[in-house]
């Protein structure tokens, strides 16, 4: 399996597509374009937010609720889980893998039959 990599997007209606908006904590991103969040991001996301240093990401969560899998994403999702602008995501690095094609066989050809025998 692959790794997932934690994604984020900044989406600001007041803002132009693809300009840059700051996430105290996390840096510049483009408004409405997903950008991955590193390790490194995390140290100064951290020195940003010192109460969520050390936190069990496992106790952010709730009963039934949908969240990321990954360490990372969990504690992104729960600083910004009310935030109408940032969305926190995550993807695998694996490629999709395609459906095989189902092989079908095609009944046989309707007409006449031959019997080997010669037609006057």
């Amino acid at each position: 399996m692959g790794e997932r990599k934690v994604l984020v997007t900044i989406s600001q209606s007041n803002v132009q597509p693809g300009e840059d908006v700051e996430l105290p904590g996390l840096g510049l991103f483009k408004n409405g374009v997903p950008r991955e969040v590193t390790d490194a991001d995390m140290v100064t996301f951290y020195a940003f937010h010192p109460e969520l240093v050390g936190v069990n990401p496992a106790d952010l969560v709730e009963d039934d609720e949908a969240v990321p899998e990954t360490s990372t994403g969990l504690i992104l999702w729960h600083a910004f889980k009310g935030s109408q602008f940032v969305n926190v995501h995550e993807e695998s690095d694996e490629p999709e893998k395609a459906p095989k094609a189902a092989t079908v066989k095609s009944p046989a050809p309707v007409g006449k039959k031959t019997t080997g025998a010669k037609e006057d």
